[in-house]
């Protein structure tokens, strides 16, 4: 399962949110090893000043319903940007 979570927020906490998505991320990690993670933007702000980034999960194992639970509340205890925005996609088979 591939799992994206897209958020927006004001450019200038762009530090602040990116140390919260670091500490999520290497929480997750740590609780889901199997797991591949990563973190992206847009190269460009929105012509309301605000910049979209997106996190990337990879997850090859384990318990799905667990993973996603779990990530919405470390965002929520680490105070991440609202709305948060989450797509889930599968492989297609042979």
């Amino acid at each position: 399962m591939h799992l994206y979570v897209y958020f927006k927020f004001d450019s200038v906490l762009a530090p602040q949110v990116h140390e919260a998505t670091r500490k999520l991320q290497a929480t997750l990690m740590t609780e889901f090893p199997s797991i591949e993670v990563a973190l992206l933007k847009r190269p460009e702000t929105d012509d309301k000043g605000l910049t979209t980034w997106m996190e990337s999960y990879q997850i090859h194992d384990g318990d799905q319903t667990l993973f996603q639970t779990r990530l919405q509340t470390l965002a929520t205890e680490l105070d991440l940007p609202l709305p948060r925005h989450t797509e889930v996609f599968v492989p297609v088979g042979p």
